[in-house]
């Protein structure tokens, strides 16, 4: 129920604007506060199927137990709009999340090295905010590229 509110809200409220900043973020709160795990199911269901102007909107507002926050970044992370990986690189850095360790097991060691790869790749073409966003992200993921290269030789060897 609530998640049908929330798709309803975010689709109709209009273009992000200070507006938006000031009253359709405390209005998502709001309907996120009310998600049951079924509403959390749809949402994530849904998301791929969400144009990037109702994901964004979503991300601004989203509270709820760690778990189904991250599930719903871990299904946006292959996002190449910088606007979206901002926020996710937010997300994760405001929870100390190792994507590594994955504590909650939400992503494949294929997703976990695409996306380091990716950021790796559009790091030179950024501003410093961006930069230094990323960097924060790597430095509280510090052995990522040791934990990556040995899920690649692990993965190998699995496959023997």
């Amino acid at each position: 129920m609530m998640y049908e509110l929330l798709d309803k809200y975010i689709t109709e409220y209009g273009e992000i604007d200070s507006l938006w900043s000031d009253n359709g973020v405390n209005g998502i709160i709001e309907l996120f506060q009310k998600f049951s795990e079924i509403d959390w199911q749809k949402l994530h269901h849904n998301l791929p199927s969400k144009s990037l102007e109702w994901k964004i909107k979503m991300l601004s507002g989203i509270v709820g137990d760690e778990k189904n926050i991250l599930s719903t970044i871990a299904i946006l992370m292959d996002t190449k709009d910088i606007e979206l990986l901002d926020m996710i690189l937010i997300i994760f850095n405001n929870y100390n999340y190792n994507i590594i360790e994955d504590k909650y097991g939400l992503l494949s060691n294929d997703i976990k090295r695409k996306f380091i790869n990716h950021l790796k790749n559009i790091m030179p073409y950024l501003n410093k905010y961006y930069v230094k966003l990323i960097e924060e992200f790597f430095k509280k993921n510090s052995y990522v590229e040791t934990q990556l290269n040995e899920i690649g030789d692990n993965s190998k060897n699995n496959n023997l």
